[in-house]
This record gives structure tokens, C-alpha cells and sequence, in this order.
């Protein structure tokens, strides 16, 4: 946690406190990569260390991976430090945007925001009402229960990797509930990028019968609140094959994902993600993979493999399951 307050700079700094998270730690200075590892290839995510070590420490972990015979990929890089990567000889593929909010902009006047008002209209007519708060025994189980209706409404089972875990045991996160009388309908949860003042968007899930507009209340109201707390910035997190004008370079590939994009909502909804991040957000960044030697069908399976640890065969019973049901 020491170099996680003093490092932490991206959405995904602190997402590498998450279980099976393996660390790449140098002798000669403060910092660490945290990576997982499957089919002999290396998932990692940005390193966490001083701006003046992110070049040595980079070079240090491929060394690392070279000498183990491993692949090595860094995921959803910013592009500051993309240009970090290209100087140590790895390649670089544009896989989406992020978008954000910055808290001195954000209203709900303004015709653009004119749908977010009538659902927050709507979730208040509705008794919905927002707290934040650390969940009691209660309403942890509650929120337990809403994440299990709301997986219902998934077409794979709970992502892990850059998604955090709803767990109660981690520092400096701040947890917001709508309440219908005391019923919890729908809960948000924020990690903090301590090095930027800003938070991270990393879960939210609500209730099937949730009341049309309770994510726009809860939405709104943790943006004001955390605007309180002289927070700058909320991050909403990568939306996947996003702006692919902006591959540059690789007309096949953006073909592809850009095809994934508009057409297998059913498998992952990036689409339909997008659009409502887009409903809040006042900007956005691009972010990368950063690879080494080369992109491969392997290199592909292990970045799958690190959010469905599960692989296929559990993907596919899953869907299975819930065809069933």
C-alpha cells in the first residue's frame, strides 16, 4: 500500500491489490508490476513506481520475462506511458478509449443532459434515494444479492483482472447506495487514483426491478459528493473497441474489433457500455496493449484467459446455465 499511495496514477494502479495478482518487485527502487500468467504468457498491468523508474523498471521485467522464455503484454496503457514501451522495443495496438468526468464541469443543466434528468426525476418520484456510506452486515448481504441479480442480466460470468471484486477489506474506497425505504436497489463503488486526487468507477450494478433512472441518481449524486472531497476527476473505466478511427496503422485488426463492437453486444456489452459512460463523461483517453515480440493467437487466449480465468469451457456451461434457466 506504501507505493500504491505514492504511485498510484492510472484507474488500474489499484486493481493490482486483486487476488492472484502476482509482483514483479526491483531490488534498486521503489516500485512493482503486478501481472498474472497464463498459456506461458505475461498479463500485466502499467507499473507502479516513480515517473523517473517507469523506463528501468519496464526494461527490469522484460529482462525478467525474456530469461523465463515468457510473452509479455501490458494492458490498457495510457499514452504517456505507451511512448515508454516504444523506446524499450515494444510493439503497441490501440484497443479503446476511457472515458472520464472532470468534477468542475459536471452538471445535469444543458440539453445533452436532459435524459439523465428525467431518469433522476423519475428514481426520486420513485423513492430512491442515495447514501454513501461503509455497508453494514446488512447491507453488504444486500449487495451481495444485488451483484448475484444483476449477473442474471450477463452474458458471462463476473469479470476479474481490471474489474475489482466487491469486497470490503481494501482502504480508501468509497461505496455509495441507493436505498428504496431501506432496500438497496443498485450500489456504486470507487477506487482511489491517489497520485491524481481522482477515483476509479469499478463497480456498478444494480437490481433487475430497480426503478428506470437509479443509476443516473446514484451516478450523479456520488459525482457531487466526491466534487465535495475536492476530487478531480472520475474515472468510468475502458470501454473496449471504442473510437477505432484512432487504431492507427492496422486497418485489419480495427475492421475485426470494430465488427466485435457493433455486433456481439450479447457477448460483452461495449457498445451499450459506451454509450451510457458517454451520458456523464466530459472526456476521454486512449489506451493500449504494449506487447513483446509480437501479437499472437497465445498472446490473445492469455489476455481472455486473465478476465475469465475460467476459460472457454466455463464460459460456454455458463451461458448454458443460464439458457436453461
Amino acid at each position: 500500500m506504501e507505493y500504491l499511495r505514492k504511485y498510484c496514477r492510472t484507474s488500474a494502479s489499484y486493481l493490482t491489490l486483486n487476488k492472484d495478482i502476482k509482483y514483479f518487485i526491483p531490488d534498486s527502487f521503489d516500485g512493482y508490476i503486478g501481472y498474472v500468467e497464463y498459456a506461458n504468457t505475461v498479463v500485466a498491468l502499467e507499473p507502479v513506481c516513480s515517473d523517473a523508474h517507469v523506463s528501468e523498471i519496464i526494461h527490469g521485467f522484460k529482462s525478467f520475462c525474456i530469461k523465463n522464455k515468457k510473452q509479455i503484454c501490458f494492458f490498457g496503457c495510457t499514452e504517456e506511458t505507451r511512448e515508454i514501451f516504444e523506446t524499450e522495443k515494444f510493439k503497441t495496438l490501440y484497443i479503446g478509449s476511457e472515458s472520464f468526468v472532470s468534477l468542475d464541469k459536471f452538471t445535469t443543466a444543458g440539453g445533452r443532459m436532459a435524459s439523465v434528468r428525467r431518469g433522476i426525476n423519475h428514481a426520486r418520484h420513485a423513492n430512491i434515494r442515495v447514501k454513501e456510506c461503509f455497508p453494514d452486515d446488512k447491507v453488504k448481504e444486500e449487495m451481495y444479492a444485488v451483484t448475484k441479480d444483476w449477473l442474471k442480466t450477463r452474458a458471462m460470468q463476473e469479470l476479474t483482472f481490471m474489474v475489482g471484486n466487491l469486497s470490503f477489506d481494501l482502504p480508501d474506497k468509497k461505496y455509495f447506495i441507493a436505498f428504496n425505504d431501506e432496500n438497496v436497489k443498485a450500489f456504486a463503488v470507487y477506487n482511489p487514483i491517489y497520485a491524481r486526487k481522482s477515483y476509479y468507477l469499478d463497480l456498478n450494478r444494480r437490481r433487475r426491478n430497480a426503478p428506470n433512472g437509479t443509476m443516473e441518481l446514484l451516478f450523479s449524486e456520488s459525482f457531487k459528493r466526491l466534487k465535495q472531497d475536492e476530487v478531480d476527476r472520475i474515472y468510468l473505466g475502458l470501454s473496449p473497441f471504442s473510437n477505432m478511427q484512432n487504431m492507427e496503422n492496422h486497418f485489419f485488426l480495427s475492421k475485426i474489433m470494430g465488427f466485435l463492437y457493433e455486433h456481439f453486444d450479447f457477448f460483452y456489452p461495449a457498445k451499450s457500455e459506451y454509450f451510457f459512460k458517454q451520458k456523464f463523461s466530459t472526456g476521454s483517453e486512449k489506451r493500449y496493449i504494449c506487447y513483446c515480440p509480437k501479437l499472437s493467437l497465445r498472446m490473445v487466449y492469455a489476455i481472455f484467459l486473465a478476465f475469465c480465468p475460467g476459460g472457454l469451457k466455463k464460459m460456454v456451461f455458463y451461458k448454458l446455465k443460464r439458457r436453461r434457466k
